[in-house]
């Protein structure tokens, strides 16, 4: 789908792919949220409960804007990257041609993040499919935009997977993608069974956000059906399901996401136990086994500080041996980096894919007089948005970057005496 024409009569405005958009549309052109929400005032409730408002503003992402900004300068590309930045973060602002420093007043306001007037004045996308800030504006005419042939069938263009695709898939430095929200739903089973698009899931509240990544996945574990002996070496089973998310878990900012799985054992002494995964011998498994690996040299380098050792890849509460499912990517200097704008190379994709069930085996040695009785097994999943390192590195509030418990399992088996 390329850019619609004008429908049902309206007389609109100049169409305005996003890359070529920037600077051409005045700042007052778009109407601000609280004029939205004159009449539409529930909706103004859920656009401030939501990330929109702060799209732009937020810690984090102005954090990330600040190494944009130090990259740009030390490469000499100009402002394009800063821009690219805005044109998904504060669309508002690139249309104006506006382009704060980082930290200034004009960027650190929560008010011009993605706004109200932005998505419903947008008509559709530029090219043979949506992605890397094609959407394109065309101001005036009915709002809710005209209708298109969805991958789910027909819907409004401002109810479209496609215009969350315009922003949620993404290009490095490399062409490639490095977030493919929209490319990796398409293909999965929400499109050919639950006819389910982004929104039928995706509320704007951040509760509901993450509401929906605890219970997203599923955990069963298998413990050897007879008793297991002390001086012996145990393999539990596991199986990992995404359940409910219609794309791979964890989704949309694969570099930064930490979704693991750590598995244990309880002794009648009260004694726990940690099992480490069975390597599966695939490419890059290091990047998905939990380890004291330093990574990220890229955030200190971009900051100034030359010979930056790195930070901790894993971080507080991955434990080594615990499986990671993860995309990690690299910079053009091989080592893994937390900036999908910096990113020159994607390693191995070890996520969970949707609607699908991954086997892991976890070991556990039990030497000659391990204590004998029952032993309780517990496997658990956990999600946090940013490896706790790089959060402490960029300064970022203690308490804004949780690990959300998605789900536990729980099983038992026998030790019994080293010999018969």
């Amino acid at each position: 789908m390329h850019a619609t024409a004008p429908v049902n009569g309206y007389e609109l405005g100049t169409p305005l792919p996003g890359p070529m958009a920037k600077g051409r549309v005045p700042k007052r052109t778009l109407a601000r949220p609280e004029t939205c929400g004159e009449c539409h005032v529930q909706e103004l409730v859920k656009w401030e409960a939501s990330y929109r408002p702060t799209a732009f503003s937020n810690s984090f992402v102005q954090a990330q804007y600040a190494l944009v900004w130090a990259k740009a300068k030390a490469e000499g590309t100009g402002d394009a990257l800063p821009a690219s930045c805005l044109a998904c973060h504060s669309p508002a602002r690139y249309l104006a041609g506006e382009l704060p420093a980082p930290g200034s007043p004009e960027a650190v306001r929560g008010d011009l993040g993605i706004t109200c007037d932005f998505c419903h004045s947008t008509w559709g996308y530029d090219g043979d499919g949506p992605g890397a800030s094609n959407w394109v504006f065309r101001k005036g005419g009915n709002r809710m935009g005209p209708e298109i042939a969805s991958a789910v069938g027909t819907r409004r263009w401002n109810r479209s997977p496609e215009l969350c695709g315009t922003c949620h898939d993404e290009r490095g430095p490399g062409s490639q993608w490095v977030k493919a929200s929209y490319i990796e739903w398409k293909a999965g089973p929400s499109v050919k069974d639950a006819k389910k698009g982004c929104l039928d899931c995706h509320t704007f509240s951040r509760q509901h956000l993450d509401g929906l990544i605890a219970g997203a996945a599923s955990l069963v574990i298998h413990p050897p059906k007879a008793g297991v002996r002390a001086g012996q070496r145990v393999s539990i089973a596991v199986d990992v399901r995404n359940e409910k998310a219609g794309h791979p878990m964890p989704g949309s900012s694969n570099e930064l996401r930490q979704l693991w799985l750590h598995v244990e054992a309880l002794d009648t002494h009260g004694k726990v136990h940690p099992l480490s995964v069975q390597p599966k011998g695939i490419p890059g498994e290091e990047a998905t086994i939990g380890s004291d690996a330093l990574a990220y040299q890229d955030a200190g380098e971009l900051s100034g500080e030359a010979n930056f050792a790195g930070l901790a890849r894993d971080g507080e509460g991955i434990a080594p041996g615990d499986r990671l499912f993860r995309l990690p990517m690299y910079d053009a200097k091989g080592r893994m980096t937390a900036f999908e704008w910096n990113a020159a190379s994607i390693g191995n994709d070890y996520r969970l894919p949707a609607r699908e069930t991954v086997a892991e085996i976890f070991l556990l040695n039990f030497p000659a007089d391990f204590p004998q009785g029952p032993l309780a097994l517990r496997a658990t999943l956990r999600y946090r948005r940013v490896p706790p390192a790089l959060w402490a590195y960029l300064k970022l509030p203690k308490d804004g970057n949780p690990s959300i418990l998605v789900t536990q399992a729980v099983g038992t088996l026998t030790v019994l005496p080293s010999s018969p």
